[in-house]
């Protein structure tokens, strides 16, 4: 790949995390409330930090960077229920209990009854239509370190919403009022 290629498109994820470029007023709060929210601190911060250093739990290198934006995610959605595939990541449930969401597993069944409240936290995919059914009722989803395939099949699922994406994180968010908009983001 051409290296200043490279260099343009670090350049558009930084500006688009900063703010700088996003238009749609929707994408712009989230940007500034959730992506990068300055030194704001949430109190669930604390929580998920003890959750960390419980003995036992299975550590990833983005771990705390991944729960800390999922809690900032929830709170701003409003998400009333929260999906986690793969079941048992005590620091993803720390996270939806500090923001008072009600966490489920992943299920066909959970899926089916998906709505725009739900957000569906997924590090890989086993059941893919399901997920596309429930983003088309509503429900949102953040995939982290999944592969390009999911990411593209969340894109060309998606017919109206923000989709923000970054090397290892996607939020896609449907909104019916909202034409489809596509940031690159710096997670």
């Amino acid at each position: 790949m051409n290296p200043l290629t490279d260099i343009s498109e670090a350049y558009k994820r930084w500006r688009h995390s900063r703010g700088f470029g996003v238009h749609s007023p929707f994408a712009y709060d989230l940007v500034k409330c959730v992506v990068s929210p300055g030194n704001y601190a949430y109190y669930g911060y604390n929580d998920i930090d003890r959750a960390l250093l419980t003995p036992g739990t299975d550590v990833y290198n983005h771990l705390q960077h991944d729960a800390y934006l999922l809690l900032r995610l929830l709170v701003f959605l409003k998400t009333k229920c929260l999906i986690i595939y793969p079941s048992k990541q005590p620091v993803m449930e720390c996270a939806a209990g500090s923001a008072g969401v009600k966490c489920g597993v992943m299920t066909k069944a959970s899926l089916g009854n998906a709505g725009y409240d739900t957000l569906i936290f997924a590090t890989n995919i086993s059941f893919p239509n399901e997920i596309m059914k429930a983003m088309n009722a509503g429900a949102a989803i953040m995939v982290a370190d999944s592969g390009m395939k999911l990411k593209d099949s969340i894109i060309t699922a998606m017919t109206d919403g923000l989709i923000l994406e970054g090397r290892r994180i996607m939020i896609a968010i449907p909104r019916r009022d909202m034409v489809l908009t596509h940031y690159s983001m710096k997670f």
